[in-house]
């Protein structure tokens, strides 16, 4: 007789929509425009060099106000300690552009919002951190999917442990997929 189910593994995800305008994705196309592109995990767009949680706040303080109350959120929901915005960069994709799988380093939880998507602009992949998909174990039962998918939409908050391997499928539209990546410390 089964008794007790016991789930000493988890790995959130929370995604929540905020409110954004209009100004946010043009500040974005301002800042590729002054800062040349980095290449990390991104395999074609523009990657911006991370900006410092205080140069970010700078650059966009309605990003902050949007997002500061999921995170807020999310510690009381972990009853963790508060989370630092440590870095935070600019992802702009055109057709065919993507991300390959990658996890955030120096981090304790990475975010990523969408400032502008389109319909086939290419979904966030998660990776299962634990070895299950190896094992004969269907991918219809939760907890045990080999890869978890987001679909993007604008004002689309999303937040992870950092050590989640993740991707960006290839950006299918003839629209550029404009989102902003963060990493949080934990104090």
């Amino acid at each position: 007789m089964l008794t007790n189910k016991q789930i000493p593994f988890v790995t959130p995800i929370w995604t929540s929509l905020v409110s954004l305008d209009d100004s946010i994705a043009n500040k974005c196309m301002e800042l590729m425009k002054n800062h040349p592109s980095t290449s990390y995990s991104n395999r074609g767009g523009y990657q911006s060099p991370s900006f410092t949680g205080k140069e970010f706040l700078g650059y966009f303080p309605k990003v902050m106000e949007a997002t500061t109350q999921t995170v807020k959120d999310i510690v009381k929901d972990l009853g963790a300690k508060d989370l630092l915005l440590s870095k935070a960069w600019i992802n702009i994709n055109g057709k065919g552009d993507f991300n390959i799988p990658h996890v955030h380093s120096n981090s304790s939880f990475s975010a990523v919002l969408y400032i502008k998507t389109s319909e086939d602009c290419g979904s966030l992949v998660f990776k299962n951190p634990t070895s299950s998909e190896a094992y004969p174990i269907h991918d219809n039962i939760p907890g045990f999917l080999g890869t978890y998918e987001i679909k993007p939409e604008d004002g689309l908050f999303c937040i992870f442990p950092s050590y989640l391997m993740h991707y960006v499928e290839p950006n299918k539209s003839d629209n550029k997929r404009i989102s902003i990546a963060l990493n949080f410390l934990q104090l």
